[in-house]
C-alpha cells in the first residue's frame, strides 16, 4: 500500500481478513493497536492516495504494532528475564 502510494478496496478487504487472523491469536493490547493502525489507514484512505506525510504515519503506526506482536510472543516465553518493551521501545525511538 505504500510503496504504490494509493489504498484501494481490495487493500481494505485484505486487512479486514487479518483482523480475523490476529483476533484468534493476539493478546489485548496487539488488537488495541491494530486497531489503532486500522483507524490511521481508514482516515488515510479517504482521498486513496497516501502523501509522504501519511506514509510516515502510517509507517509508524506499523512499527508500534509490530512491537506490540513480538512483545506479545516473548512474553509467551517465561524463562526471559530481559525488560522486551522497554528494548523494543528503545530501538523504535531510534529510527
Amino acid at each position: 500500500m505504500i510503496l504504490k502510494g494509493t489504498l484501494e478496496d481490495k487493500d481494505m478487504l485484505h486487512l479486514e481478513f487479518l483482523t480475523h487472523k490476529i483476533s484468534v491469536v493476539a493478546n489485548i493490547e496487539v488488537l488495541k493497536e491494530y486497531s489503532e493502525f486500522i483507524d490511521i489507514i481508514k482516515k488515510v484512505s479517504s482521498d486513496e492516495k497516501i502523501s509522504p506525510l501519511e506514509s510516515d504515519e502510517i509507517s509508524l503506526k506499523l512499527s508500534h504494532l509490530c512491537a506490540k506482536i513480538r512483545y506479545d510472543m516473548i512474553q509467551k516465553e517465561k524463562d526471559s528475564d530481559v525488560n522486551i518493551e522497554n528494548l523494543i521501545t528503545r530501538n523504535i525511538k531510534r529510527f
